[in-house]
């Protein structure tokens, strides 16, 4: 649908009928503890879970969520073709096709190797065999991944030259513009309260 969009017609009313779940869990849904304590026991514990992805588990992590959706609404699970996170759901509706989730906010979902930068064949495996191929790519922080549809260039008057690199997260993006140096430490009480510390 995202390619085919009619520039004469919103977004909202041409891509509404294109989702699984109506209702998406957001960062402040606490439903998912049985499904983090799963998680961390399927590797070895806290310890073994942040040396593979680079962070413990939260109920509100990407990870858990879906296993949740897996495990309770498996029909809606079924019909899902593609799983993005908002940064590259946005992304998307700006290139008009799956935009891939960059390395900074693709850590923070619980399914990355943090050393390979690539998802989790066995995380995923895990949650579903199906997962993997339902996530986009990985991608470089940066790295170009489009131009500007045809839909937001006549609509908008965004010029269709106008590259695309991945979007990311509320808290990488506070951090980049922060311009941080090594020990700064950054405390940011947004949506999350986050404490940033560069080293």
């Amino acid at each position: 649908k995202l390619k085919s969009l009619n520039p004469n017609e919103n977004i909202k009313s041409q891509l509404e009928d294109g989702f699984s779940i109506q209702n998406s869990p957001i960062w402040m849904d606490a439903s998912t503890e049985k499904y983090c304590l799963q998680l961390e026991q399927f590797m070895g514990g806290v310890e073994g879970l942040v040396k593979r992805t680079g962070m413990r588990v939260f109920v509100r992590c990407t990870a858990p969520q879906i296993m949740k959706i897996v495990n309770e609404d498996k029909d809606d699970y079924n019909e899902t073709a593609h799983i993005g996170l908002v940064s590259s759901f946005a992304c998307s509706l700006m290139m008009g096709h799956i935009a891939p989730i960059d390395w900074a906010d693709g850590i923070g979902t619980n399914l990355m190797d943090q050393v390979n930068r690539v998802w989790d064949r066995e995380l995923c495996d895990f949650i579903s065999d199906t997962l993997i191929d339902k996530l986009p790519h990985l991608a470089e922080p940066a790295s170009k991944c489009g131009s500007v549809s045809s839909y937001l260039s006549t609509r908008c008057g965004i010029p269709s030259s106008c590259i695309v690199v991945p979007f990311t997260g509320d808290n990488p993006s506070s951090l980049a513009g922060l311009q941080a140096s090594t020990n700064d430490v950054f405390v940011s009480l947004g949506t999350s309260d986050t404490v940033f510390m560069c080293t």
